[in-house]
């Protein structure tokens, strides 16, 4: 059944043995050498199917205004404060209804904090979250409840993020109570049920405990958690970093038809630069707790403009192995500065090969430079 090159004698005949199709090279397959020839002939003349992209509205879903986070950094016996980790500082951008923003950095760069920050899980120091026309960065959590089941988050970790002692069902289900969204336990039942079928699962399975699923189903039942608040807005945490190369492609390919579907609007934070681009419409890059550069997809891969993305794209390897060894290397030198004690100016300046005095001072401002590109960067001034 998961075989592309199956034929009507592979399901009609019984299971095959063992043959030698060559120098100790053993398979049990019921096709040919020719037959396996001509049917990857004829997988490779197939148009690929992709997920429809929905058409971007003009509404703003979510705008993000100068928002700041810092932690407390504490020591002694009296937990006196000496200082904070100054985990994100001056972020801004806007997210469009139906629009995928892809959100990349190295570790440590405060992409998680961010999505923290817009859940509500943390209360920003400063800055406005503006979610459906709402700014929601200083509300409490009384006031933030009608706004809950709208933000969904999906996480990292398939397994650790689901809690053991519960069954399938009970976590699918756990918003529907919470939020009332179902009248009584037939249309809980059958709400269940549909948020299983939509992910790829299917519900019988709905009474088993997360260790008895695998890494991929784990992270469908994540997804369908997320879903079950119907919500407009969902956080992709890097959602695929766990798992399989294989298992990836699949929950890929299952966000973008859910997005096509129920017109859902996703940040989508990841270190896979190859993914962010297959998934995402436009792209921010974070350095350090701050934005360095916004763009639309193909703008940001055909027109790189800040030296610290053009560092990461650099580190992406291509598949041609022609293309490969003659493109152009850019080298990143020294190491991530400290969080708690940050250096003035621009804070790549002390790894950048283009640094000037300015950038030893001042901090540059994001600013457009046009195609709706926006780079934080006093090379484009």
């Amino acid at each position: 059944e998961r075989c592309e090159y199956r034929m009507d004698k592979c399901r009609e005949r019984p299971k095959p043995e063992l043959k030698e199709i060559g120098k100790g090279h053993f398979a049990a397959c019921h096709l040919s050498e020719e037959e396996k020839i001509a049917k990857a002939e004829e997988i490779a003349a197939k148009e690929i199917k992709k997920a429809p992209r929905i058409e971007i509205g003009k509404n703003i879903c979510l705008e993000v205004k100068n928002v700041r986070k810092y932690f407390p950094i504490y020591k002694g016996m009296i937990r006196k404060k000496v200082g904070d980790v100054k985990a994100i500082e001056e972020i801004e951008f806007s997210v469009r209804k139906g629009e995928t923003l892809g959100i990349v950095g190295e570790s440590g760069c405060g992409k998680t904090t961010l999505a923290r920050c817009i859940m509500r899980v943390y209360k920003p120091e400063e800055g406005q979250i503006i979610f459906n026309g709402t700014d929601i960065a200083g509300f409490n959590d009384k006031q933030m409840y009608p706004f809950r089941r709208k933000i969904s988050m999906i996480f990292q970790d398939p397994f650790s993020s689901l809690d053991p002692r519960q069954t399938a069902e009970s976590i699918v289900g756990e918003s529907l109570l919470l939020h009332k969204l179902v009248k009584n336990k037939e249309e809980y039942n059958a709400r269940v049920d549909e948020l299983f079928r939509i992910v790829g699962l299917d519900p019988a399975l709905k009474y088993r405990v997360p260790h008895e699923f695998s890494g991929g189903q784990r992270q469908r039942i994540g997804i369908a958690r997320a879903l079950s608040s119907e919500p407009d807005l969902i956080l992709c945490d890097e959602p695929i970093s766990a798992l399989d190369v294989s298992i990836q492609a699949q929950i890929i390919n299952l966000l973008e038809e859910l997005q096509s579907k129920l017109g859902l609007t996703y940040l989508f934070i990841a270190h896979d630069l190859a993914v962010v681009k297959h998934i995402s419409n436009r792209i921010l890059v974070m350095y350090l707790g701050r934005v360095v550069e916004i763009a639309d997809c193909e703008e940001l891969y055909g027109n790189t403009l800040h030296p610290y993305t053009k560092t990461l794209l650099s580190a992406v390897p291509v598949a041609d192995p022609s293309v490969e060894e003659s493109r152009e290397r850019v080298p990143i030198r020294g190491e991530v500065p400290s969080l708690t004690n940050r250096h003035s100016g621009c804070p790549f300046h002390d790894r950048c090969d283009h640094v000037r005095e300015r950038c030893r001072k001042e901090i540059p401002a994001l600013r457009d430079v046009g195609d709706y590109h926006e780079v934080a960067c006093f090379l484009y001034d």
